[in-house]
Formats: structure tokens, C-alpha cells, sequence
């Protein structure tokens, strides 16, 4: 008999096979009398103990959330070095509590300053070693488009000590009013606010130069203020929108349930180096919004990278990550924006994205982060956050991820798995992995020579490997589709506004794109049929034990990770024009409103087509 121990085989043995040391066996009053002692008195005294435990009230939990009432009116900003007189609500108010002055909202993280005269909700950050407190300020704005200039009441809805839910009544300046619920916790960095009535839209006011839209398994979308010389600008619905402010201390994060039909403007002020996002209006659309910051010195990074002499140079940046974390680099040059994680050290080898051996263009030599161009179109800015945490990523920092997770219920990759709804029918059952997972699995069946007796699980793994190749193919037929498509469509607006022109162009040239490389690697691609029939004549093997059965195995899985490799390498050149149109959609919502429907009805188009429901 044997036992299995973390994964190790450990022979299991009797009790009267177990011998001890000699020396051991022997009876010695002086080694065992005092601990048979003490071992009684620790008996004895048990009852005495649990009783007394039992007799002591429990000690209530300390409320880490206040609700203070600061008898006086705030005006336009949050003193919190003066709250003399500040009386703080009971915890567990409710509804018949009354406030004398406005309310300030105190967590372990943030605090909520509601100014009823300017009807505004300020948000500061509790963050040690931050230079600014101040984080955003937040509005109701009403269904008719108006935005609120007062709050007339506050109520206590809900309030636990660990969690408080405050409803709010403000009004517009023609009178109009609007009603929404405010909810924060005692431990978290956001701060939930739910239309109740006549609600049209939040206004968050937060000054910052880049606005990204994270895309976990492709190219972030980033806005430069700079390239925008407008009022304001539309931007798309995707879920999570990030705002990166001044000094580097904050990134804001803002966050709703999944609504295509959601609209979101972004407005600007400012000119020349001091050009900036102003701030932005998200509309309810009958569902809560949530604002959110993670704050750390340091936490972002931005810097130029318009030099064309630093092409294929490696560039050593001032800037140290300042904790472990799943970073992430945007190259944003003219024609979009290309995301990169970071390797742990200088790495040159094949990318399936360029189709050729390059130099990774993102890496820590220490803590310091380098960063290479690889392209012309890298010249531009770049932009460096932490995307994710890590295994070594410490407790007390918050990520992307975790604010998704906290908000809208599930991780920011699961959010948009979900959202692009994918169409694979792969069973994976044993592995998570692609075809070399399969493949190699297999291997194992066969070189133990128990393919025979396990022919239903080698059946499962070549269907797994076979119906991975089947969803590539489609996929990349999908994107041809899509291409067409796109095409089709600019081609109806040439000859309009200079605007509409200039991207319509664009997109056409990446359409294109998708287009060449699909045709030229046609010729290189087995069909899933050929895949297929490499997967019968590997099931067929299970059926006679063979000494040849091993070697046959290796060749034919090498087959099957050929015909993948194809693919994988037409879709990660697909996937970068499909990536480029996207932003380039997502990004005509500038100054000319044809531009900006033509982009809308790309990435309608894009959702359609590629499944991005």
C-alpha cells in the first residue's frame, strides 16, 4: 500500500513494523512525569477557562465608517483640518436622522464631502504620501441634460457601520430635481452612485491629460488631450474607463455594467502644454456608476518618445515601478496605440505580431523600467500602468482588476470574455492550454503505452486540439468578413467633409491590411478537414497496441501544431489591424460629427461581425 504525499509516492506502513531508537523505548519518569503534569493541569483548568471566556461580553465591533454632520455649510471645498463641531451620526441611522449642516462620509479610504451649495460630491484620498488629497468632484445631471447646482436634502437610506447608502436630492438651477443614492464602504476605494429619479447622467470633474480604455487581450485605446483641439469629445462604451491626473500619484478609474448604448463625453479646457480632459459625463441609463481611485507615489508613467534617432535604441526611462504588479506599456503613436507587457529582462526572439525576430519593446532592468522602438509608429508617448496584480503584488495596493471585481462583480478579463461572448466549443476538460497542450498530453498517453486503455480521454485531447483549429479558421474568416465590410462602408462617404474623408482613408488602408494578409497565408493554411483526418488516424491508433504507435504520435502531432501555428500567425497579424480600426473608430469622435458616426457604425459593424455583442 502506498500513500500519496503533496504529489510524492510514500510507502504506508503498520504500526508494529515502526520501531523506535533504543534509547527511546526506554521508560524514564524524569523525560515524561513533568509533561504527563502538565498535560493534566492544562485538562483541568480548560473548564475554568472556556467558562470565563463564555462569561465576558463580547466586544463590539469598532464602526470604521463615519457619518458627520458639520453644522455648518461647506461651500465649495472640504476643510478637514477644521471640523470643530462636526457631530457624528450613530452607527446604524437611518431615515428619521436629521443634519443641521452638510454631510462628510469618512471611510478607512476616501471621504465624501457633500457641498449642498454647489452641489457637488468631493472626493478625497485618504492615501499616505500623496502631495494632493483632492481627487474628483462628482454631479447629477438631469434627464433633461441640466446640471445640478444644489442639493437641496441628504438622507440616511442605509448605514451599518461598515457600509452606508445616502440618498440624495439636488437640483438645477431652473428648479428641477434629481434623486440618486450615494453608497460607499468602510475598506473599499469606490464610491457607487444609483439613479432613483429623473437622473440622466453623473459629471465627474478630473483634470488629466490621457483617458485610456484597457483592452485586457489587445491594444489599449488612449485619448491625448493634446490631439483634440474641440470642446469635448464622444467616447465609446467599453465599461472601464481610466483617467491618469497630474503628478502621478492617482489613476481614476471609472466603471458601470455592460451598456453599448451608453453615452459618454469627455470634455477639454486648456491650450498648448496646459490643454487637459476636463472631465466627463457618463449617462445611468437606469444603472449605477461607479468612481473609484488607486493611489500610490508614482503609479503611472508618461513620457515622449518623438526622437527618431532612438529608433531600435533602448531607452532607459527615470521612472522605478514602485511595487511588483502585472504592468503594462502603450506605445501611442499617430496611427494607434500598441500595448505591451513587460519581460523580465532584454528578450530578442520571433513575435508572431511582426511575423519576425525582435527586441521586446518593454522590460525592468531592476526596477527601472526600459522601453525600445521597434517601429516608426511608436514615435510618439508612452504610457506605463500597473494593468494587474501579480504574485507579488502587496495586499494593501489595489489594481484594475480588483476595482472591476469590487464594482461590476467579476475581473476585468472575465468582464470582457463575457462581453465578446466566445463562440469556441472547445470542451478543454483536461487542459486550458492550445494545441501544444494537447499534443503533448497525448504524447504521454503513448509513451507509457496505455493509449489503449484510455482511448475515451486521447479522444477527448485530439478533439480539443481539432475543434481549436476550427474556431481559429473561423475566426480568421470572420475578420476577412469584417474587413469587407469595412471597406464597403467607406467607400459609400468618400467625397464628404475633409474629416469624414481622412478617416475613412484609414480605415480603408487597414481593412486593406486584413485583407493582404489573409491571401497571402491562404495558400500556407490546411483546412480544419485536413486537421480532422490527422485527428481519426490518432484515435485510430488506440485501437491496437503498436510499438510504432509512439513514434506515429509524434509525427502526427507535430502535423496538427503546424496547421495551428498557421493560423496563429495570420490572426496575430489580423488581430493588430482589427486593433487599429478599432481605435481609429473609437478615436473619430472628435470635431466632425460624419466622422463620428462613421466610427460608431464601425464598431457596431465590429460587434456584428466578430461577435463583440
Amino acid at each position: 500500500m502506498t500513500a500519496h504525499c503533496d504529489g510524492a509516492r510514500v510507502p504506508r506502513r503498520s504500526a508494529a513494523s515502526v520501531r523506535l531508537p533504543a534509547d527511546s523505548r526506554r521508560s524514564n519518569p524524569r523525560t515524561w512525569q513533568p509533561a504527563l503534569g502538565r498535560l493534566a493541569l492544562f485538562l483541568l483548568t480548560l473548564p475554568a477557562v472556556a467558562d470565563t471566556a463564555c462569561a465576558q461580553p463580547r466586544r463590539r465591533r469598532r464602526a470604521r465608517l463615519k457619518i458627520l454632520d458639520t453644522k455648518t455649510r461647506l461651500g465649495d471645498s472640504v476643510d478637514l483640518g477644521n471640523r470643530e463641531g462636526w457631530q457624528a451620526a450613530e452607527p446604524g441611522a437611518g431615515p428619521e436622522h436629521r443634519f443641521q449642516g452638510d454631510v462628510v462620509v469618512e471611510s478607512q479610504k476616501l471621504i465624501a464631502g457633500l457641498c449642498s451649495q454647489s452641489g457637488q460630491v468631493v472626493l478625497l484620498s485618504k492615501a499616505p504620501n500623496v502631495k494632493r488629497s483632492e481627487r474628483m468632484r462628482l454631479r447629477l445631471v438631469s434627464a433633461k441634460g441640466k446640471t445640478c447646482s444644489t442639493l437641496r436634502a441628504v438622507r440616511i437610506e442605509k448605514s451599518t457601520g461598515q457600509e452606508a447608502t445616502l440618498l440624495l436630492t439636488a437640483a438645477t438651477a431652473e428648479g428641477e430635481e434629481v434623486k440618486a443614492a450615494l453608497r460607499l464602504g468602510a475598506f473599499t476605494e469606490f464610491v457607487e452612485v444609483r439613479p432613483v429619479a429623473n437622473a440622466g447622467a453623473l459629471r465627474v470633474a478630473q483634470r488629466s491629460r490621457f483617458l485610456a480604455i484597457p483592452e485586457p487581450f489587445g491594444d489599449d485605446t488612449v485619448y491625448d488631450a493634446w490631439a483634440f483641439p474641440g470642446a469635448s469629445i464622444r467616447i465609446p462604451s467599453e465599461g472601464l474607463l481610466a483617467a491618469f491626473p497630474d503628478g502621478a500619484e492617482s489613476i481614476a478609474l471609472m466603471t458601470w455594467p455592460t451598456n453599448r448604448d451608453k453615452r459618454i463625453d469627455a470634455f477639454l479646457e486648456g491650450r498648448g502644454a496646459e490643454r487637459r480632459f476636463a472631465g466627463l459625463s457618463i449617462s445611468f441609463d437606469g444603472k449605477s456608476v461607479f468612481t473609484a481611485f488607486v493611489d500610490h507615489p508614482g503609479i503611472w508613467h508618461a513620457r515622449a518618445v518623438d526622437d527618431p534617432t532612438w529608433l531600435d535604441k533602448d531607452i532607459a526611462t527615470e521612472w522605478q515601478r514602485p511595487f511588483e504588479a502585472v504592468w503594462r506599456a502603450d506605445f501611442c503613436g499617430q496611427d494607434g496605440t500598441d500595448s505591451w507587457k513587460p519581460q523580465p529582462k532584454r528578450v530578442h526572439r520571433w513575435s508572431s505580431r511582426f511575423a519576425r525576430r525582435i527586441t521586446y519593446p518593454f522590460w525592468f532592468d531592476g526596477d527601472r523600467a526600459v522601453v525600445r522602438l521597434i517601429g516608426k509608429d511608436y514615435l510618439g508617448w508612452v504610457l506605463i500602468y500597473p494593468f494587474d496584480r501579480s504574485d507579488r503584488t502587496p495586499l494593501e495596493v489595489r489594481t484594475f482588476d480588483d476595482i472591476m471585481r469590487d464594482t461590476v462583480g467579476m475581473g476585468i478579463c472575465e468582464y470582457v470574455l463575457d462581453k465578446e461572448k466566445d463562440k469556441s466549443k472547445l470542451s478543454r476538460r483536461y487542459l486550458k492550454g492550445g494545441v501544444c497542450d494537447s499534443t503533448g498530453a497525448l504524447q504521454h498517453f503513448f509513451l507509457r503505452g496505455i493509449e489503449t486503455k484510455q482511448p475515451e480521454v486521447v479522444g477527448t485531447l485530439v478533439d480539443d486540439a481539432v475543434d481549436l483549429i476550427t474556431t481559429s479558421r473561423e475566426r480568421v474568416e470572420e475578420y476577412r468578413t469584417f474587413s469587407a465590410r469595412v471597406g464597403e462602408l467607406c467607400r459609400t462617404v468618400e467625397g464628404k467633409s475633409s474629416g469624414l474623408k481622412a478617416l475613412s482613408d484609414k480605415l480603408q488602408r487597414w481593412a486593406g491590411e486584413i485583407d493582404k494578409v489573409c491571401r497571402d497565408q491562404r495558400e500556407r493554411m490546411q483546412s480544419p478537414e485536413a486537421a480532422a483526418e490527422i485527428g481519426r488516424e490518432i484515435k485510430g491508433l488506440t485501437k491496437e497496441k503498436d510499438p510504432e504507435n509512439l513514434g506515429r504520435c509524434m509525427v502526427l502531432g507535430r502535423e496538427l501544431r503546424t496547421i495551428q501555428s498557421s493560423h496563429e500567425v495570420i490572426l496575430a497579424r489580423v488581430r493588430k489591424a482589427v486593433s487599429r480600426i478599432r481605435q481609429l473608430a473609437a478615436l473619430a469622435a472628435a470635431d466632425d460629427p460624419e466622422a463620428t458616426t462613421l466610427g460608431a457604425q464601425v464598431r457596431e459593424m465590429e460587434r456584428k461581425t466578430i461577435g463583440r455583442d
